[in-house]
């Protein structure tokens, strides 16, 4: 098998250890509730359609797009697909929240529920 995107990468022996990349892929939630608050007709949200749950579980299954670990637990990825900023929010493989920002945002733009600034752990600054 060849190439970086098979799902088995050859180490030390060519013959017979394989190395088995593993990750972990965030999905929708199964609640009624959930979905509904994740996938809204609102400003930041995608409307409630498959296509929306596609596209959050793609960019969260991308390792590249993750940028970091915030206050809460939450791990947070981010894509630019254009000039739009498609941004998920997972916790324990769940996601708990995503949208779309017309105009990107920065790191110090992101505010918690009570107003203030949300601590981040960045580990990839590509998008912010």
């Amino acid at each position: 098998m060849k190439g970086n995107n098979s799902l088995f990468s050859k180490v030390a022996s060519p013959k017979y250890k394989f190395k088995l990349n593993i990750q972990s892929f965030a999905k929708m939630p199964k609640t009624k509730a959930q979905i509904e608050h994740i996938l809204a007709d609102r400003p930041g949200h995608l409307k409630n359609k498959i296509t929306s749950s596609l596209i959050l579980e793609r960019i969260s299954s991308d390792e590249k797009n993750f940028v970091g670990i915030d206050s809460y637990g939450n791990k947070r990825y981010v894509k630019m697909i254009g000039k739009r900023q498609y941004w998920v929010s997972t916790r324990n493989d769940i996601i708990q929240n995503g949208g779309v920002n017309i105009v990107p945002r920065n790191r110090d733009e992101l505010y918690d529920r009570n107003g203030g600034k949300r601590k981040w752990q960045i580990l990839n600054l590509a998008y912010l």
